[in-house]
């Protein structure tokens, strides 16, 4: 007779860890929504969509507004623009104000099945999307809001360039290999910070914009939306605010 013994303990084991990771993909998630964020702040520095498609320039208006912030920046015998000023106009990036604001504070939120990448700025919509002259109303003095045309300027979404990074992120956690999964956050060394980031704690992100990773249902393609009581950044600027064309 002949007898096979099967020591299934080891493989127990491992179907057990396998399960509990996959139960919580969390882990994975924040390395992926740390690398997600750290793209769309690329964009901004880079002038370009998530498909690698260049952002329409800024309007001569807008050149000629952040010009006027600078002493020296038009002559005072013709009012044109002086070397410094062109130089000022010529070095002025799409959607890169004073504050830095947008193009700095992009944040995510990981979740056990879910990260989503956001930014808080109630105008952050109205650049994603683009918006069409007066499309928001007027002000009380009859004027349009927004002022001119605002063209889309995507900075959140998903490039191929980033689908194997997420891929190695889930089969680094799920295998168990975390030292490797450290190299994907080295990638994005700033981390999730800022006001209204959080960290897998399951805050509300607030008004803003959102896009969030995996798709639902999986196998749809990602969206990105206003999140929940964002109506200010689905209606653009008000008055007052600039709208950055």
């Amino acid at each position: 007779m002949i007898r096979v013994h099967v020591d299934s303990g080891g493989l127990h084991a491992r179907l057990t860890s396998l399960a509990a990771r996959l139960e919580d993909l969390r882990p994975a998630m924040e390395q992926v929504g740390e690398y997600l964020a750290e793209a769309a702040k690329r964009r901004f520095r880079d002038s370009k969509a998530p498909d690698g498609s260049r952002w329409a320039p800024n309007s001569p208006v807008t050149l000629l507004l952040h010009a006027a912030r600078y002493q020296g920046s038009f002559s005072k015998r013709d009012g044109r623009p002086t070397k410094r000023g062109a130089a000022r106009m010529a070095a002025k990036k799409p959607l890169i104000g004073e504050s830095k604001s947008l193009s700095t504070q992009i944040h995510y939120r990981a979740e056990s099945r879910q990260v989503t990448v956001f930014s808080l700025m109630e105008y952050a919509a109205t650049q994603q999307f683009g918006a069409k002259k007066g499309a928001f109303g007027r002000t009380r003095r009859g004027a349009p809001i927004p002022w001119g045309d605002i063209p889309a300027r995507p900075f959140l979404g998903f490039a191929d360039a980033d689908r194997p990074v997420i891929e190695r992120a889930l089969i680094e956690h799920l295998t168990g290999r975390y030292d490797q999964l450290q190299r994907i956050k080295d990638v994005a060394p700033t981390g999730n910070t800022g006001p209204g980031a959080t960290n897998g704690s399951g805050n509300s992100t607030g008004s803003g914009t959102a896009w969030s990773w995996p798709p639902t249902p999986p196998g749809g393609t990602p969206t990105i939306r206003p999140t929940a009581g964002a109506a200010a950044a689905g209606s653009g600027p008000g008055p007052g605010r600039s709208a950055g064309k």
